[in-house]
């Protein structure tokens, strides 16, 4: 995050916890504060550093390197998904996205699986729609630049990128995580921001093949959890 970005967040945090107390500890029905919890989150989600870091994570590789690749975006805000497609545009790299509009017209919903299995896209982009019922052994590496704090997503996501199919081994997933700025000091609140962010990470650590390799994530969650214990 940059500062302003950190700024709204605990500002958001501090209204949370003063509706939380007012509403004597129950959230249901409380319309304002899912709001000021969807606003939090937005901004966890929307982080600008994260599509900058992806045209630096997409330029260390070929384009052999990032074929059949899935891009999870924010539901959140349309703005991600667009700097994401001028990003590919930059790039030379092919494209499309996956919308409720695409899965809910069976020929174009072909067309794009045929192109994306045939080399013809590179990339798919996708907000929520392919979170459940979207079968595509192909992918071969999804970049998750947001998720939601449920973890049956997370394991919805990664069972749809480990799908076998023909010649594959594995699966490449580049989760971005959230942290404050480096040169703040931790407290309690953004102790719990990052501890948010390392259970989803944790999770996709457990099982990853690299895990323990010298720049795995373990060895990056673990100078992590140093920092923020």
């Amino acid at each position: 995050l940059d500062e302003g970005e950190l700024d709204e967040w605990l500002d958001l945090s501090f209204k949370i916890r003063q509706k939380y107390a007012m509403s004597e500890g129950s959230m249901d029905g409380d319309s304002q504060l899912t709001m000021l919890l969807t606003r939090r989150r937005k901004i966890i989600e929307t982080a600008a550093s994260k599509v900058a870091f992806l045209e630096s994570l997409l330029n260390r590789k070929s384009k052999d390197e990032l074929s059949h690749s899935l891009i999870y975006l924010t539901g959140k805000d349309p703005e991600q998904m667009e700097q994401v497609h001028e990003v590919l545009q930059r790039l030379g790299h092919t494209y499309h996205r996956v919308t409720e509009d695409v899965t809910g017209r069976p020929e174009l919903l072909k067309q794009t699986i045929t192109a994306f299995r045939e080399g013809q896209l590179t990339f798919m982009t996708a907000k929520k729609v392919l979170d459940e019922g979207f079968n595509m052994p192909e992918i071969r590496r999804a970049f998750i630049l947001a998720s939601e704090t449920t973890e049956k997503q997370w394991v919805q996501r990664r069972g749809r990128v480990l799908r076998q199919s023909q010649g594959k081994t594995h699966a490449e997933i580049h989760d971005f995580i959230v942290l404050p700025p480096s040169d703040i000091e931790a407290d309690s609140e953004t102790k719990k921001l990052v501890g948010g962010e390392l259970a989803r990470c944790e999770e996709f650590t457990r099982l990853a093949r690299n895990r323990t390799s010298a720049d795995g994530p373990e060895i990056v969650l673990n100078e992590i959890r140093i920092k923020y214990s």
